[in-house]
């Protein structure tokens, strides 16, 4: 599998804030009013991770990072799994090259994702499965010599508190508590967008979003699992692929 290793990166906010309330009307996936027409003709994948950072609030504000290439490339091998056992011919990895296409994709993905999920009303299913999104001809250019069918885009924007900031809320929460009230900080907050796109016309056929967090008790377990925020809040919005087979 042909992997091309990124120059430049360019590291733009998913805008995005969503509440779906408990209930069967209302759903996480955002599905293109052709989908049922369009997506059997469909077979071959290419996977780019793209938008992928994470905020540190620090004691002197906010400082932006970008994950270990180790932890992105377990994503992309996990989605890869993913596909191959739902019934998809995965083509290749992209990693954005070219900084004029990498701007050109990322702000059109990023106006899509944020009209698919600014709107609560748009999580309701009636709204949902009906959505007519299009990132146009720059699909196929970030897509470079791959000629997959599908572009399978991974993105994520995750918060995470540092060490002297979760020391200072950690009392906080504290003293709260000794007065009878509960107030447990997120240490981590993440969520995983995806999108099953055409390669050809740029057409978003299918995106759905996963969530994670952690407060103090799960990031003290999860040192010993090895789940965090970033893993989990991929494999809920993987998990919903539609299969192939």
């Amino acid at each position: 599998m042909k992997k091309l290793i990124p120059r430049n990166r360019l590291y733009l906010c998913l805008l995005v804030a969503l509440t779906i309330p408990a209930c069967t009307n209302y759903t996480s996936i955002r599905q293109h009013k052709d989908f049922a027409q369009l997506f059997p003709k469909y077979n071959s994948v290419t996977i780019i991770p793209t938008e992928i950072f994470i905020t540190r609030q620090t004691k002197n504000g906010q400082e932006y990072t970008m994950p270990d290439p180790a932890r992105i490339n377990n994503i992309t091998q996990i989605a890869e799994s993913v596909l191959v056992t739902k019934g998809y011919n995965v083509a290749s990895v992209v990693f954005e090259e070219d900084t004029k296409s990498a701007d050109e994709f990322n702000n059109a993905y990023k106006k899509s994702i944020n009209n698919l999920y600014g709107d609560k009303q748009k999580s309701k299913k009636e709204a949902a499965f009906l959505t007519n999104e299009n990132i146009g001809k720059i699909a196929a250019k970030i897509a470079g010599e791959s000629r997959a069918d599908l572009l399978l885009v991974l993105g994520y924007s995750g918060t995470e508190l540092s060490q002297e900031v979760v020391t200072k809320s950690l009392a906080r929460d504290v003293a709260l508590a000794s007065l009878g009230m509960e107030n447990q900080t997120h240490v981590k907050n993440g969520s995983a967008f995806i999108s099953l796109i055409e390669r050809q016309n740029g057409k978003i056929l299918w995106t759905n979003m996963g969530s994670d967090f952690e407060n103090y008790g799960k990031s003290v377990a999860r040192v010993i699992t090895k789940n965090n925020v970033m893993e989990t809040a991929f494999a809920k919005a993987l998990k919903e692929i539609p299969a192939k087979n």
